[in-house]
């Protein structure tokens, strides 16, 4: 027969095995829905980055564009 020391120990060690199963669990849905959040924010940052730059390079690619083809008029009236 267990004592009453002996019981009283092992409903504690019970306890606290279900509360830190418990708060085990917690922490990891935790972590799971943080993760995440924070890889979508990067990749929208990211996402923006490359739309900016995107932008930049067919704003430069059409200048230069134009410029050809002012150039490419420019010779054709001297012919």
């Amino acid at each position: 027969m267990a004592t009453f020391e002996e019981k009283e120990k092992d409903v504690l060690v019970n306890f606290a095995t279900a509360v830190g199963s418990a708060l085990g669990t917690v922490a990891g849905k935790t972590a799971a829905i943080t993760k995440p959040a924070a890889r979508r924010k990067a990749a929208r940052k990211v996402k923006k980055q490359v739309k900016k730059q995107v932008k930049k390079a067919r704003t430069r690619a059409k200048k230069a564009v134009r410029k050809v083809e002012s150039s490419a008029r420019k010779v054709r009236r001297k012919l």
